[in-house]
């Protein structure tokens, strides 16, 4: 493929830091996160280069790489332990001016989409605060968030394009059911369960949401029950802010990996003839709605980890790190 430069994105730590340092060794092309640094200092890890200078066609290309700064609640519980993700902003104007003076022209290479979310700056809002401290760039060259956009974004004079996903696009330049309905991370797979959610804005910045009618095995859920749960083990811990199942107790890790779950689950039941079952299904907001703003939060779980999401049953209503509702 010829790479020249790779940014460090959130599912470079999929394995941990030390897998991830190991594979940096084996490349011939720096992994670049310019605001990824050793917490409490300025230092960055010795897998991590801030900026490259690459020469194509005669033309000094300066590259300066960014991680994405919600990385560490997207990921594994301490998988990024001892690392800080800085502004991405205030990371590129500490080495804007010396990569500048070795380049023709500037380009970010990042793990980032090209909308801000919550407080993590997107593609935009880094283009357009760069250009506003007199430190503009030539082009941002983004990903994490799948976005297919077939043309570049542009912020002010900056262009942006986005990456896609996996790897497709390749560019020449209650609690889990609450916070499930708020579609902030897409709507959760789960089976042996039914139920509706209601979103009033059908976006992920909904002010109304919450999940209802919800049956285990065709039976209404029960709040005093404990019910056993079966998700993967990146969700387990709370990964990608699905907080509640780190509450989970009684928990077990079978260490089963996915791959062999499925390889296993289409050999016992080929052919496979798929169908749209009815399982979860979007209905209008409820005219009287329960004191949560969904299924009431106190409801006991039990939890296994493994590693395959085959159920996410009976967790309800919205809480992200930091907040409930």
């Amino acid at each position: 493929m010829g790479y020249k430069a790779a940014a460090v994105g959130n599912h470079e730590f999929d394995w941990g830091q030390d897998t991830l340092a190991a594979c940096v060794a084996q490349s011939n092309f720096p992994w670049l996160g310019a605001n990824i640094v050793v917490a409490c200092t300025s230092d960055h890890p010795d897998w991590v280069t801030p900026w490259t200078v690459v020469d194509v066609a005669g033309v000094k290309l300066g590259i300066i790489g960014l991680g994405y700064t919600e990385a560490p609640g997207i990921t594994r519980k301490g998988l990024t332990d001892g690392l800080e993700f800085q502004d991405p902003v205030a990371a590129v104007l500490r080495y804007y001016d010396d990569v500048k003076a070795q380049s023709d022209a500037l380009i970010l290479l990042t793990d980032i989409g090209w909308e801000d979310r919550s407080e993590h700056k997107g593609g935009q809002t880094i283009a357009t605060e760069l250009a506003e401290a007199g430190k503009p760039v030539d082009l941002i060259i983004g990903g994490h968030s799948h976005e297919e956009a077939t043309a570049p974004h542009t912020a002010g004079d900056t262009p942006v394009v986005i990456a896609y996903q996996y790897g497709r696009w390749m560019g020449r330049a209650m609690e889990i059911l609450g916070q499930s309905a708020t579609l902030h991370k897409s709507i959760i797979k789960s089976s042996g369960i039914t139920w509706s959610y209601y979103n009033d804005c059908s976006c992920n910045e909904p002010t109304v949401w919450g999940a209802v009618d919800v049956k285990v095995d065709g039976e209404p859920l029960q709040l005093d029950k404990a019910y056993r749960v079966t998700t993967n083990d990146f969700l387990a811990p709370g990964g990608d802010e699905w907080v509640t199942f780190a509450e989970g107790t009684n928990r077990e890790n079978t260490y089963v990996d996915m791959q062999e779950v499925v390889n296993d689950y289409i050999g016992a039941h080929s052919p496979i003839a798929p169908a749209v079952e009815g399982r979860i299904i979007q209905v209008e907001v409820p005219a009287e709605l329960p004191a949560t703003g969904g299924i009431p939060m106190s409801m006991p779980i039990v939890l296994t980890a493994v590693g395959f999401a085959l159920a996410g049953t009976g967790l309800l209503v919205r809480q992200k790190r930091g907040q409930a509702a």
